[in-house]
């Protein structure tokens, strides 16, 4: 079994290529080690630096080419894996009475107060689903700064963001064309409420799921 020390040389060649989320360096540094154990009889002598050469410098360069293809192919892989992964631990979530609670008074709540009064319903829920997504955000940037750039964080931020930021302007758009102040209202009202939802589900999920970062990636803090 290789040494931490020459693992962590086969970690940072990767790093030095742009492999930058560690989660899936850590697939590719565990599949190249057990590739060099299999090959190589001494370690030591393997893994000696002589400046600027090395057998080992020279094994990873032969490969360099096709380790960022590698990257390139698991950084897509991962991403759509955890896609889906996280909209179904989302819909697992409205099992859960409270949650379903919780959006069932959304809703209902939500609609009183927009019958009450178009303008002020929509000012609410614009507050609140900007408090969500700062909230979000937050918590996100909390574990980006504990364990560094993982596939799996950036895929709950970019489902967010993309709510967030993709879809409102399409709103917008639509309610500049038809130049209706009550319309535009509605729209982005019921539009904020969803998205307050979807990203109270998102970060339930995502708190639920931060202890299987801990677990996983303990060494790579350590």
């Amino acid at each position: 079994m290789l040494k931490r020390a020459y693992i962590q040389r086969i970690d940072s060649f990767l790093e030095r290529l742009s492999c930058e989320y560690i989660d899936i360096r850590y697939e590719m540094v565990d599949h190249i080690a057990t590739e060099i154990e299999n090959k190589v009889t001494n370690y030591d002598a393997f893994f000696q630096k002589d400046g600027m050469r090395g057998q080992f410098l020279g094994y990873m360069m032969r490969q360099k080419n096709e380790l960022q293809n590698i990257y390139a192919q698991q950084s897509k892989k991962m991403f759509w894996n955890n896609f889906g992964k996280i909209l179904k631990q989302m819909l697992y979530e409205l099992k859960n009475v409270k949650v379903l609670f919780f959006i069932i008074a959304t809703i209902i709540g939500s609609h009183f107060l927009f019958k009450a009064s178009i303008f002020y319903a929509s000012i609410t829920s614009i507050l609140f689903a900007t408090s969500s997504a700062m909230y979000f955000y937050y918590i996100h940037i909390k574990e980006v700064e504990k364990y560094g750039k993982l596939r799996t964080l950036h895929t709950y931020y970019f489902l967010s963001y993309m709510f967030f930021v993709f879809l409102n302007p399409i709103y917008s758009f639509i309610n500049i064309l038809k130049q209706k102040d009550d319309e535009w209202a509605t729209i982005s009202f019921y539009y904020f409420v969803t998205y307050f939802i979807f990203n109270t589900l998102l970060t339930i999920v995502f708190i639920k799921y931060k202890d299987h970062f801990t677990t996983k990636f303990k060494h790579i803090i350590n």
